[in-house]
């Protein structure tokens, strides 16, 4: 998709959100995604170690990981915040 220094830093910001996402999701207990019913723990586990791997690789799955990780940060996160 895109080369050179540009794409360079796309590759980071995906990976930097990914690892981000990755660290939320574990540091969670499994309550609160049963209650919220967008998927398991384990699901979004694997969605963000994916995401990870696919702004590793860039072109079109690194964007479609990027608008994974940006689905739980600001839709999943602030419902499971609202379990406490």
């Amino acid at each position: 998709m895109f080369h050179g220094v540009l794409g360079s830093i796309f590759q980071v910001i995906g990976i930097a959100l990914a690892a981000y996402s990755f660290i939320d999701v574990v540091k969670r207990p499994r309550a609160p995604f049963d209650v919220v019913g967008q998927g398991s723990r384990n699901v979004w586990i694997f969605t963000t170690i994916a995401s990870a791997y696919a702004a590793w690789i860039q072109g079109f799955p690194s964007f479609i990981g990027v608008l994974a990780c940006i689905l739980y940060l600001l839709d999943l996160r602030p419902k499971l915040d609202s379990t406490h």
